[in-house]
């Protein structure tokens, strides 16, 4: 039986160490080995090695000037380290340095480089199921030697998942080394005691190994420090033990060396944990965390209380995770409501709703039923310090004021372990019943077995989306198998997809000021259009992307007593990545429909544009209803939906022709009388041109003018005389559109301003904006006591382009006038990516004279330039080259060219991280993916922006 054990040990080995090394490598991220890490505990490490204890790395000057650092409010955007400790102008690390102590010092010693952090991570989670898995192998074959093979290798897998620590290495990142280092020594402290339990006169031995793999469990996670109570159990046992044994005063010594074992150790790491506490806070219980840079005022919050336990214990065991039809078929659902003081919740699933074998745990105890004294004993000693040990860290996180799914890897695993001893005593026990019974429970341990298991690889699958994001192709393979279910089921109910068209009666007097009208996608990944009502009584629309930034339509005033016709058009509404329906459809076209956003409100363009929406949970979107309330987190729709449909063919259909002509304008500051030509496009009849006028300072009208006569005016919007406007103008033609509103060849025009449509013309002729000019061209001439000769403003720049743009490019050359009166603010510049996956290249300015570039590559630290002397009442050219741009012979190295140009002198080289790009992810002027890095715009004047290819020439 021991060899076959080991054989089925090193297969299972085998098998959780290749899930977990791809796990990790599926991030779609280098390692990076031999080249420097920028993570925190790296750059912890460089500065021990230069002889002081914060880290290495540079404090801006704004924030040594700040009066209150902590406060965030008083902070400015983005300005110090997120997650660091800042005291006395000094940066530190509040998670445990142990990790970083026992392996990654010790690795840059002797190798001379950088330990990456997921390598570190992956060491300390497979090290730490090894420990666990031996352990209860261990368990099996001196308690349970008849037990069935095959169960006991299934729980094995159980340890590899049910544990949470595929989680660690989902996201390898600096919350997740702490986290792994503590599981790793956590299992070696029970390791430990299990040996010393069962050893001869070694057994003290082994206890002090225990306890110094538990203090520096607690020195990687504080959360450990009340499991020290499980020392006590072994301590106890080898006191008594040695009682009997022992003769005279040899006897007295003897019950004394167990309890020095089991706290000396431990004892003595704590005490130098305390000195390393004192010497960086000037308090040997201070561990940094309410100097903390987080979302709160750290040192206001209250961390621990016992009006936490309750609900945290909700949380961590009996949250119901919502399950889906689409991979990977869970998702987070909306928490209850959080008690006063509470921080935050996220991405934690019940493990007792989701991992119904923990509920084994229970039973674990029984396994001493029908034992010698002795080994009754020396189970429930061992049971008794696993037991302390979840119940300990359990306790201690139920104290905390935020509940988060990787903080259930400090006790999951404990957990984990008593459930299959659990499961191993109740087989044990089932073999002593009838056939028929015996065949139900080993039919029911098997069944929580796989859906335990089933359960932790999926949730790792679905952690943050990170392996939908960072590794897009990997995830097509694998939910283009996983659909296939969800699509027969579709077909067979007749499921359809497309846009959603409604009839709606707003409300005579909403209940709030935002109100959902319609949402897809699931908790914390949802998207939704809502309803902001002005006091004034107009109605704006608007789209929520969790994570990302709102979009607003500009105030309409609408007919409450009559129904309103609202079409949706979102990525949302059609099937999620690697859906079967996709499979005849090619990339660009895919790309396009499912980040296409548009509202029409009775025909008008309301809100247009790209976005990307998070992946469809179901084909149903959720109505003006509690659920899509829940998600949108607004109350909902106050008023009547009197029908809805599905226009389940649009997507199917060709692609739409469109065009955008894209102008950078500064407007008149005195107000005109007549229209004022912008440009003028096509050919023949359909000419038309692209009219403004300035009705009064700071409101601005846009029209469209047709060579055929007449004017057709947009709705007047605010604007600001200090900076110029981004104007578009779209044109759309879809032949042969359902339902007889467009004939084949119509054209749909939609102008907009900074991103907001103005209003939507509609006519029966393919209206074109290719070619065009500046100013009216003749377009007009038959109207001129209604339109001026000249545009009074300036047009700094124009850009045309026909659908999608798709040439390479390997920068982006700004020409741009930095604001007035914005010293210690961050804005952006270039933005590449999505939430959880873009960087953002952003300038701060530092007084009125300086500025200095900054590349935040999400979830690192920011890269900064050297401050550059800058006028901000002239124009400046900034040319940005980053290595993720889609340009030809992009490589795939680790670290990726950065390099800003300003006025032709080059003020910024580096190399770095980043995130691969397509040319529709990259924005200019804006943070549409949330980034906290910097504010949501850049509020200067974007004279002209153009996308050029390596050597400098442009790529229209």
């Amino acid at each position: 039986m021991r060899t076959l054990d080991r054989w089925l040990f090193g297969a299972v080995a085998l098998a959780v160490g290749w899930f977990y090394v791809w796990t990790v490598r599926s991030n779609g991220e280098a390692w990076n080995f031999g080249q420097e890490q920028r993570d925190y505990y790296n750059l912890l490490i460089d500065g021990w090695l230069d002889g002081q204890l914060p880290m290495k790395v540079e404090v801006p000057e704004a924030l040594l000037k700040l009066e209150n650092p902590y406060d965030p409010a008083s902070r400015p955007a983005g300005l110090g380290l997120h997650d660091a400790s800042y005291y006395k102008g000094k940066y530190y690390v509040y998670f445990g340095a142990a990790p970083a102590v026992m392996l990654m010092l010790p690795f840059r010693v002797v190798t001379g480089v950088d330990l990456p952090l997921p390598a570190a991570i992956l060491g300390f989670a497979f090290g730490g199921f090894i420990v666990s898995a031996m352990l209860l192998l261990a368990v099996r074959r001196r308690y349970f030697p008849a037990a069935n093979v095959a169960l006991s290798v299934a729980c094995l897998a159980v340890l590899a998942t049910v544990s949470m620590v595929p989680l660690l290495l989902r996201r390898p990142s600096i919350w997740e080394l702490p986290l792994s280092g503590g599981y790793f020594f956590a299992m070696s402290s029970l390791a430990g005691v299990y040996r010393c339990l069962h050893a001869g006169r070694g057994g003290v031995a082994w206890l002090a190994i225990a306890s110094a793999s538990l203090g520096l469990a607690v020195a990687s996670r504080p959360t450990y420090l009340f499991s020290g109570l499980l020392l006590l159990v072994p301590a106890f046992w080898w006191s008594r033990r040695e009682k009997h044994l022992a003769v005279g005063g040899e006897g007295a010594r003897a019950m004394w060396r167990p309890w020095i074992a089991a706290i000396l150790p431990m004892g003595l790491i704590g005490a130098g944990l305390a000195l390393y506490n004192f010497a960086r806070f000037e308090n040997p219980f201070e561990f940094g965390m309410r100097y903390a840079f987080t979302g709160i005022y750290e040192s206001k919050a209250l961390h621990f209380s016992p009006v936490y336990l309750g609900y945290n214990l909700r949380l961590y065991f009996f949250q119901p995770a919502e399950w889906s039809w689409y991979f990977p078929y869970l998702h987070a659902t909306r928490p209850p409501a959080f008690p006063p003081g509470y921080f935050g919740f996220e991405f934690v699933f019940g493990l007792l709703a989701s991992a119904p074998m923990l509920w084994f745990a229970l039973a674990a105890i029984l396994g001493a039923r029908g034992r010698t004294e002795v080994e009754r004993g020396r189970f429930v000693a061992f049971a008794g310090a696993v037991a302390v040990l979840a119940v300990g860290t359990t306790t201690t996180l139920g104290l905390f004021y935020a509940a988060m799914g990787r903080y259930q890897v400090d006790f999951a695993p404990s957990w984990a372990l008593l459930g299959c001893v659990g499961v191993l005593v109740v087989e044990r026990w089932a073999r002593s019943m009838k056939a028929a019974v015996r065949v139900g429970l080993r039919v029911g341990l098997w069944a929580t077995v796989a859906m335990s298991v089933g359960f932790g690889m999926l949730a790792s699958l679905e952690l943050y989306g990170n392996f939908r994001q960072l590794n897009p192709a990997g995830f097509r393979k694998l939910a283009a198998v996983g659909n296939y279910p969800a699509h027969w089921w579709e077909r067979i109910s007749g499921a359809a997809w497309g846009a959603v068209e409604l009839e709606l009666r707003l409300p005579a007097e909403a209940r709030a000021r935002r109100e959902v009208l319609m949402a897809t996608g699931a908790y914390g990944v949802a998207d939704a259009i809502f309803l902001e009502y002005q006091q004034n009584g107009d109605v704006r629309f608007g789209c929520l992307h969790a994570g990302g930034n709102s979009m607003l339509s500009r105030p309409l005033t609408l007919d409450r007593m009559r129904p309103q016709r609202v079409r949706v058009d979102m990525g949302s509404l059609l099937p999620p990545e690697g859906h079967p329906l996709w499979r005849k459809v090619t990339e660009s076209e895919k790309r396009r429909l499912t980040r296409q956003l548009r509202v029409e409100v009775d025909g008008d363009v309301v809100l247009e544009g790209e976005q990307r929406f998070h992946p469809a949970v179901s084909w149903r979107p959720k109505l003006a209803n509690a659920e899509a309330a829940e998600l949108a987190e607004m109350q909902p729709f106050s008023g009547e939906i009197v029908r809805a449909t599905r226009d389940e063919n649009g997507w199917e259909r060709s692609a739409e022709r469109t065009e955008r002509l894209t102008m950078r304008v500064e407007f008149p500051a005195e107000p005109g009388t007549r229209w004022e030509p912008l440009f003028s496009a096509g050919t023949g009849e359909v000419r038309g041109v692209g009219l403004a006028r300035v009705m009064a300072p700071g409101v601005v009208e846009l029209a469209w003018g047709l060579a055929a006569g007449g004017v057709h005016r947009f709705a007047p919007v605010p604007t600001d005389g200090r900076r110029t406007h981004v104007i578009e103008w779209v044109t759309s033609m879809r032949p042969g559109t359902r339902g007889g509103e467009e004939e084949s060849g119509a054209t749909r025009l939609v102008a907009k301003i900074d991103g907001i449509p103005v209003g939507t013309w509609r006519g029966g002729l393919a209206v074109q904006l290719s070619p065009w000019v500046l100013g009216n061209g003749g377009v007009t001439q038959t109207q001129p006591a209604e339109i001026a000769p000249v545009f009074r403003g300036i047009v700094h720049s124009s850009d045309y382009e026909a659908g999608e743009r798709v040439a390479e490019f390997g920068a982006v050359r700004l020409r741009i006038v930095f604001p007035m009166d914005r010293r210690g603010v961050r804005e952006p510049l270039v933005v590449t990516g999505e939430t959880g996956r873009g960087d953002l290249l952003l300038v701060e300015y530092l007084d009125s004279q300086r500025v200095r570039f900054g590349l935040d590559h999400w979830g690192k630290p920011t890269l900064w330039s050297e401050p550059v002397v800058v006028m901000r009442d002239a124009p400046h050219l900034v040319e940005i080259a980053l290595g993720s741009f889609p340009r030809a012979g992009r490589t795939s190295s680790a670290l990726q060219p950065l390099t800003v140009r300003m006025d032709g002198r080059q003020v910024w080289a580096t190399e770095t991280k980043l995130y691969p790009v397509e040319a529709k992810d990259v924005t200019v002027a804006r943070n549409p993916i949330g980034g906290t890095a910097c504010e949501p715009h850049f509020t200067g004047s974007v004279l002209s922006v153009e996308f050029v290819e390596g050597g400098g020439s442009a790529v229209r």
